[in-house]
């Protein structure tokens, strides 16, 4: 089976995800919209083909003996009217979960959304598992005081390869561990991009549609996202930016729920990430700000949040790359 993936009107698709699963195959396109299934037997084959920015295809292909099998696919830009969605408010989440697919064009615009924050998910995983990479980030610890002085107290660098995954299911954010010393510690684990498509993570949180917000100058459709009430552990609320064009993640925020008696000083944790592409149609992240807000103190200069903040310096592939990626460069520090 041999095949070319187009945008109307016939404009090739670098970067679509092609996936076969009886066959376990799931493959970027390359850079002339192609991609190649070689060494199958005959049969019927259940074909499924993803791109951000675009409405996924599913098609049945039929494959002969000795014949190679052309398949063309070809998908039509999304196009989400953003403005005829309404927001609703949600304060608790009793029935988590991806909402449900409807006929109306509102549920049907609303599903398309989440289709979409999944693909972003999918898009990292699969390049994670078929072009592993390593990066390196620089990160700077410090302080905020009361009368907004900050201050750095250490900077180092961090090289994280793509094979260090950790997979987030309901009681797992607050953890205690052995460190390098083989003493005892509590450490935060904070769900990131490729953890947003996992099943554990949908159906254990409500996803909502919160309006239309401003990031980095551009319109961005936000998904607000609660813990189910039904988690007694600490979890994480939030939202999820993604580009109003293209559908690419832009911006994640975090919060952590339930700050255990563990950490007596701290009243509340938040992360924010931001993402860029490395690839067209392939997301990494970019910057990452967390603060731990401490208990208010009355000290004229005294602390009243923890920081840490990580900056991409350097993004490498093992082997090969997928199509168009090109190292990013490191942002600006603060």
């Amino acid at each position: 089976m041999e095949g070319v993936v187009l945008a109307d009107p016939g404009i090739p698709l670098a970067n679509a995800v092609v996936a076969i699963a009886v066959l376990g195959y799931e493959r970027f396109t390359d850079e002339s919209g192609r991609f190649a299934v070689h060494g199958i037997t005959a049969g019927t084959y259940h074909v499924r083909v993803r791109r951000l920015g675009y409405s996924p295809r599913e098609l049945d292909v039929l494959v002969h003996e000795d014949e190679t099998t052309p398949v063309r696919v070809t998908l039509t830009h999304l196009t989400v009217k953003l403005d005829q969605i309404r927001v609703y408010a949600r304060a608790t989440c009793t029935d988590p979960g991806l909402p449900l697919v409807a006929s109306d064009s509102e549920s049907a615009g609303v599903a398309s959304l989440f289709e979409q924050l999944s693909q972003n998910a999918d898009q990292y995983r699969l390049l994670a598992e078929r072009y592993p990479f390593v990066y390196a980030v620089e990160r700077v610890l410090g302080s905020t005081a009361v009368d907004s002085t900050r201050r750095v107290q250490k900077t180092d660098t961090l090289v994280v390869g793509s094979t260090n995954r950790w997979s987030y299911s309901p009681g797992n954010i607050v953890v205690r561990r052995l460190n390098a010393f083989n003493r005892g510690e509590w450490v935060i684990n904070l769900p990131t991009l490729i953890n947003f498509a996992e099943p554990a993570f949908q159906r254990n949180h409500c996803f909502a549609y919160g309006g239309v917000d401003t990031v980095d100058g551009r319109p961005a459709a936000r998904i607000d996202f609660l813990a189910a009430d039904r988690i007694t552990a600490p979890d994480v609320d939030g939202s999820i930016y993604l580009d109003a064009t293209t559908y690419q993640i832009r911006l994640a925020t975090l919060s952590v729920t339930g700050i255990p008696p563990t950490f007596p000083d701290i009243e509340r944790i938040t992360v924010a990430t931001r993402f860029r592409e490395i690839a067209p149609s392939i997301p990494v992240f970019e910057r990452i700000s967390g603060a731990n807000i401490l208990r208010p103190t009355t000290e004229p200069r005294g602390v009243v949040a923890m920081t840490e903040e990580q900056r991409l310096l350097q993004f490498r592939f093992v082997n090969d790359a997928p199509s168009g990626a090109s190292p990013p460069r490191a942002p600006p520090p603060d």
